[in-house]
């Protein structure tokens, strides 16, 4: 799998590379690009992901 990442304020999507575990792997891209940057914690997310086994 891969974490994409997609913004409507972006040209395109962007490929933040291997996902290994979905959770462990938003979670730190939300963290590191988002919250460090902001300090608000308002905003939205949404996964489009295989179902799970």
């Amino acid at each position: 799998m891969q974490l994409v990442e997609l913004d409507g304020m972006r040209a395109g999507p962007v490929d933040h590379g291997e996902c290994m575990d979905l959770l462990v792997n938003v979670a730190e891209l939300v963290r590191t690009q988002y919250l460090a940057r902001n300090e608000s914690v308002y905003f939205s997310l949404m996964v489009l992901a295989p179902p799970q086994k």
